[in-house]
C-alpha cells in the first residue's frame, strides 16, 4: 500500500500508511478551577518528509508501553491508527485531523532518511490578530531580534521579554516565562534569528505580543532548508533605528502617543526630579536557573548573600531596576530605568557597583545645553548636609560605620 501525505489525510479514512517522524511527545495540560493538572492524553507531533505535521493521541496510563516502542526522532512506517478530529484546545498543528493510536497500531522502523527534524507552520502578521486570547491553535512565528531583555513585573515575575521583526517590519513581542527561559538567554542579540513554535497570541495596548507555553521551542539562528529563505530575507533586513523619535514627558503616556501607535523607540529630555527608593534599585536572580534570589545574614550581622530555592554555591546575576519620576516643561511621568539604561549612564555594571568596595560619587548634574559650557566640581556650603550613605550590601547596616566610607 502507497504511503499517504500527512496533509491529505481525512476524517474516517481506512487503511492509511504514512511514513513519519516522531518530532515532539507531551501531556497536555488543562487548567481547571485556577489549577493546572494533567490530562489523560499522551500526545505526539509527526511530520512527513514534506514538512506537513499532524498530532496523534493515545492513553496516557500506558506511557511505558508506547516510550518501549516509539522513540523520539525516529522514523516510522505506520499503520493501524483511525483518524478524527484535531483537539479543541492548544493544537500545535492547523490541520483538521489527528491520529488516534492503540495496541493495533504498527510502527515499523525505516532508515533516518530526508524527513525533516522539525515541524513549522510559521504564522503571518496579519493571521496573528484571528488568533488573539484563542488556544485552540499554538502560533508558530519567525522573526529578527532587535532587542531582548529580562524585564521585572511588580509581582516578583522576571519574564525575558524580546521584539521580533517579520520580513516586513511588523514588530511582535516574544515574551518568556520564568519556567521556560531555559529556552535562551542573554546570549541571543539584535539582529540573531529566531524560530519559535507553539506559543499563544495576546495585544498589549495595540502590540501584537507572543507568549511561550509549555510546548514552545525556540532555533536560534536555524540553519535548515525549511527557513532558509526567510533567514536569507530577515539577514538583510537594515535594523530599525535605535531612536525614531521625540517626545516630551507628557507624550510618553500611550494615550498620548502619536498616530495609532501605542509603542515605539523614541528619545526625550528631561529632568529626574523623584527616585523611588522605597521600591529597591535591582534584583537577583540565580545563575543556575531564572528563580528570585532571597537575601540571607549570617550569625555575626556582618554579611548579606543572596540564596536561591532551588541551587547552593550560586553567584548572583544583579540587574538595575530603578523607579523614578521625570519631568519636563510639559508635565511629570514614572518610568523605570533597566539595566542597560542604568549600565550606559554610570559605566558600570550593577554587579560591580554592588559587590565592589568602590563608591560612585555624581557631584554635577548639567543641562543638555549646558554640558559644554565651564564644568566643574560642586562644592557644599557649611549649611549643606552630605546624603546619608549608601550601605555596602554585604555589611549589615546597623553596623556600618560613617567614617568607613572611602
Amino acid at each position: 500500500m502507497s504511503c499517504k501525505r500527512v496533509r491529505d489525510i481525512q476524517l474516517r479514512l481506512k487503511a492509511q500508511v504514512i511514513e513519519i517522524r516522531v518530532v515532539k511527545k507531551w501531556i497536555p495540560l488543562l487548567k481547571k478551577n485556577d489549577a493546572t493538572q494533567k490530562t489523560n492524553e499522551l500526545c505526539y507531533l509527526f511530520v512527513d518528509a514534506h514538512g506537513d505535521g499532524i498530532e496523534a493521541s493515545a492513553d496516557a496510563q500506558e506511557v511505558e508501553y508506547y516510550d518501549s516502542i516509539i522513540r523520539l526522532s525516529s522514523c516510522y512506517r505506520v499503520t493501524g491508527f483511525l483518524c478524527t478530529n484535531h483537539r479543541p484546545y492548544m493544537s500545535t498543528v492547523n490541520h483538521e485531523a489527528s491520529l488516534i493510536i492503540g495496541k493495533k497500531t504498527q510502527f515499523i522502523s525505516i532508515p533516518d532518511s530526508n524527513i525533516p527534524r522539525v515541524c513549522f507552520n510559521f504564522a503571518t502578521y496579519e493571521q496573528l490578530n484571528s488568533r488573539v486570547k484563542d488556544n485552540r491553535i499554538l502560533t508558530d512565528y519567525i522573526g529578527r531580534v532587535e532587542s531582548n531583555r529580562l524585564q521585572p513585573t511588580t509581582k516578583n515575575i522576571v519574564p525575558r521579554k524580546t521584539m521580533l521583526q517579520d520580513q516586513w517590519r511588523n514588530s511582535v513581542e516574544i515574551t518568556i516565562w520564568p519556567e521556560m527561559q531555559h529556552l535562551y538567554g542573554d546570549e541571543v542579540k539584535q539582529g540573531d534569528i529566531l524560530a519559535i513554535t507553539s506559543a499563544s497570541v495576546s495585544n498589549f495596548d495595540g502590540l501584537m505580543q507572543l507568549e511561550s507555553t509549555f510546548l514552545t521551542t525556540v532555533i536560534v539562528n536555524p540553519d535548515i532548508p525549511q527557513t532558509a529563505t526567510t533567514v536569507e530575507r530577515l539577514k538583510k533586513m537594515e535594523s530599525i533605528p535605535k531612536y525614531d523619535i521625540t517626545l516630551k514627558v507628557n507624550q510618553l503616556n500611550p494615550k498620548n502617543l502619536p498616530s495609532n501607535k501605542k509603542r515605539i523607540c523614541c528619545k526625550c529630555y528631561a529632568k529626574i526630579t523623584k527616585i523611588f527608593d522605597q521600591r529597591g534599585w535591582y534584583y537577583a536572580q540565580c545563575s543556575k536557573c531564572t528563580n528570585k534570589l532571597y537575601p540571607e545574614e549570617d550569625e555575626s550581622l556582618t554579611t548579606l548573600t543572596f540564596a536561591c530555592k532551588d541551587h547552593d554555591d550560586i553567584e548572583p546575576k544583579l540587574k538595575y531596576s530603578l523607579n523614578v519620576l521625570i519631568a519636563d516643561e510639559t508635565g511629570t511621568e514614572e518610568v523605570v530605568f533597566f539595566d542597560d539604561g542604568m549600565t550606559s549612564l554610570l559605566k558600570k555594571t550593577c554587579q560591580d557597583l554592588v559587590f565592589n568596595k568602590r563608591q560612585i560619587v555624581v557631584d554635577n548634574v548639567l543641562n543638555a545645553d549646558e554640558s559644554t559650557k565651564n564644568v566643574g566640581t560642586s562644592m557644599l556650603s557649611e549649611n549643606e548636609k552630605l546624603p546619608p550613605q549608601t550601605p555596602d550590601p554585604k555589611m549589615n547596616p546597623a553596623k556600618r560605620q560613617l567614617h568607613d566610607t572611602p
